[in-house]
């Protein structure tokens, strides 16, 4: 049939179709997350202090990366596969959350200097959950054929997300409110852990 061929030429299965579509749901979340949260950090950040300070805050994320990436380390020998990934969504969303809480409708420049050293780990736990959860589900030779599909949600996600983010700056200038936007799309990717 046509749509055998089509699966063929994309190297799916058919019995492959709905893993492939709830995977690629989540590249796609994760990729608007990503995108947002890193973007929104950066504005909310330069809008209180001068770029000059960007340096700093980068070494004292990247320290903090280090830390968090022992402690993913640790915790990923210990804990069931799926409690692990499931628990460490619901953390970095509930830090998106604070993070929004006490920066915005809390403001204090100090919050965001805090937040903002946060950026990069948040994102790298979230990166690396995604991919270690996919080399859960897929086996290599299944990873191999449909790493493709999933790179490229992901990227389209980050896409779209950039994209949303003008349009929405075009009608308003309150930017701090994308972080909470970007949290929508990892909350949509922990309801999709339960399926």
């Amino acid at each position: 049939s046509m749509f055998g061929k089509i699966l063929k030429i994309f190297g799916v299965e058919k019995k492959e179709i709905w893993i492939l579509f709830l995977t690629t749901m989540q590249a796609i979340f994760i990729g608007a997350y990503i995108g947002g949260f890193d973007i929104a950090m950066h504005a909310v950040f330069l809008h209180s202090y001068p770029f000059t300070e960007i340096p700093e805050m980068y070494v004292i994320s990247g320290i903090l990366g280090v830390v968090m990436m022992f402690f993913y380390t640790f915790f990923s020998t210990r804990m069931p596969f799926r409690i692990f990934i499931f628990l460490n969504y619901l953390i970095i969303l509930a830090l998106t959350v604070v993070i929004y809480y006490y920066s915005f409708l809390e403001f204090n420049q100090e919050y965001i200097r805090y937040a903002f050293a946060l950026m990069f780990p948040m994102n790298i736990m979230v990166f690396l959950n995604f991919w270690r959860s996919m080399r859960e589900i897929y086996t290599p030779p299944q990873t191999k054929r449909l790493v493709i599909h999933l790179q490229i949600a992901f990227y389209g996600g980050v896409v779209a997300a950039s994209y949303g983010i003008i349009l929405f700056l075009y009608q308003t200038r309150e930017y701090q409110h994308i972080i909470l936007f970007s949290s929508v799309g990892l909350a949509l990717v922990i309801l999709l852990q339960l399926i």
